[in-house]
């Protein structure tokens, strides 16, 4: 012991940690080392669960964890919760694990940032938790640009502008330009950056006098 007072506690078992004892010979006063809290019989001491792997998709969090160190006690049985919330939100995702050192939280938001925690609640009373911020990964964009809008310049280019998606789940690496002529074959632009909001489109010369040409502009991230 880090302090001879604390004896045998009373014949209760050792103390973890730092102990004194008090005018009543069978009463101790224990206290944790950091990294670690006092459980509620006041003598033994719990550690953090001990993250193994997160295993990270665009809708979905996984994580592996070894059960905490207990100090004091032999006694080492405990059930496991993993919870995220997204950052900014009171609104907490929970999934009890039971007795298993894994959990798998689904149905998250692409490319948005949670406060996952893992934590266990020892039999003897008292939890400790482990917390992370991650981030789930790029998908592709839940909506299109919209707002397009082609102008004629000159007979042989056109103006394309439109308005990024609203939900691209990710950041947008570039665009993809569809460019449809009545009666021809259809040609693909490729436009790079995220801040481009329009492209000078090079009308193919398949483009004759009477002809209709239109447009359809799609976004993409790295996912």
């Amino acid at each position: 012991y880090q302090n001879g007072g604390c004896g045998n506690n009373g014949g209760r078992g050792p103390c973890a940690h730092n102990c004194s004892q008090t005018g009543n010979q069978f009463h101790v006063v224990c206290s944790c080392n950091p990294g670690f809290k006092l459980l509620e019989d006041g003598k033994n001491c719990l550690g953090q669960p001990h993250v193994q792997s997160w295993d990270i998709t665009a809708t979905s969090i996984a994580a592996s964890w070894e059960p905490p160190v207990i100090e004091g006690t032999s006694n080492k049985s405990f059930s496991y919760s993993l919870s995220c919330s997204k950052s900014g939100s009171n609104m907490i995702i929970p999934l009890n694990t039971g007795t298993d050192l894994k959990g798998k939280i689904i149905a998250l938001e692409p490319y948005t940032n949670y406060s996952c925690c893992i934590l266990a609640s020892a039999s003897r009373g008292g939890w400790s938790q482990v917390c992370s911020t991650i981030r789930t990964n790029e998908s592709v964009p839940s909506t299109p640009p919209t707002n397009v809008v082609i102008k004629l310049k000159s007979s042989s280019s056109a103006i394309i502008s439109w308005t990024p998606p609203s939900i691209p789940n990710g950041i947008i690496r570039g665009y993809n330009i569809y460019e449809f002529i009545q009666n021809s074959s259809s040609e693909v632009r490729k436009v790079q950056g995220e801040d481009s909001v329009s492209y000078e489109l090079q009308i193919s010369k398949n483009f004759g006098f009477g002809k209709t040409i239109s447009v359809q502009v799609s976004s993409y991230t790295f996912a």
